[in-house]
């Protein structure tokens, strides 16, 4: 009759063991799965997006909207502008041709256009030549929209802009 209580005994610790042993495995799969926090899209910086290469001219403020697409650690924006007075001589510039260069985010932009004031991500004040190398916020779950922004000088005569801008995600 020992034997059997013994027996009886060892099977139940046996099923408990076997028991908290399979919790703990369903709690160990539950952790590892990845969560959409988790994910973090790693792109190819060979694989530049191209947000403006052209001359165009600029009498208020000229925008170029970008979006940075979710899960995006390392956002950059890279590029260089020279601004200028005449369109058909880049030599012309001067302080008369300065630009102002923003990156605003939608709400900003919004702030922007309706004259209120209030903060920018990036600002680049009153230079008429100019490269930038600039670490955008990186995002989580949602994209987030952006704009580069080109403004001339209050009061002034229409500029011309040279730019070349992209961005990247390394």
């Amino acid at each position: 009759m020992q034997k059997s209580h013994i027996s009886l005994l060892l099977g139940g610790v046996l099923l408990a063991s076997l028991g908290c042993s399979k919790k703990q495995d369903t709690q160990a799969k539950q952790s590892s799965e990845p969560q959409s926090g988790d994910h973090v899209a790693l792109d190819d910086p060979a694989d530049a997006k191209r947000l403006v290469h052209s001359v165009f001219p600029v009498e208020n403020y000229r925008q170029f909207p970008f979006v940075i697409p979710p899960h995006q650690m390392r956002p950059k924006l890279h590029g260089d502008f020279q601004s200028f007075t005449n369109k058909n001589d880049p030599n012309s510039s001067s302080e008369a041709s300065n630009v102002d260069v923003l990156l605003l985010d939608d709400r900003q932009f919004d702030d922007f256009v309706h004259g209120r004031t209030g903060e920018t991500t990036y600002q680049l004040e009153s230079s008429h030549t100019q490269t930038i190398d600039y670490a955008v916020p990186a995002t989580s779950d949602d994209a987030r929209q952006y704009h580069l922004v080109f403004q001339a000088s209050p009061g002034g005569s229409k500029i011309f802009v040279k730019a070349d801008f992209r961005l990247t995600f390394e």
